[in-house]
């Protein structure tokens, strides 16, 4: 299996355990729904700044393969 699908897995299990911990814990509606959403946006900057990372290290690969090529003809 590759890193990125053990990512989305790990992801995907981590959200559903923080989901499952937050649905089953003793508050009120609007204060898990508030706690829901605080994570969510978490998670998603968290996945965004990876996302980031990712393409970033595409555009220096590809960067760095077009250079080569250059050189080379």
């Amino acid at each position: 299996m590759n890193s990125s699908k053990t990512f989305i897995y790990l992801l995907t299990g981590v959200a559903v355990g923080a989901a499952a911990g937050i649905l089953l814990a003793p508050h009120s509606g609007a204060k898990t729904r508030e706690k829901i959403m605080k994570r969510t946006r978490n998670l998603l900057g968290d996945i965004k700044g990876k996302a980031d990372d990712v393409a970033d290290r595409l555009k220096d690969g590809y960067n760095s393969a077009k250079d080569n090529l250059s050189k080379a003809f």
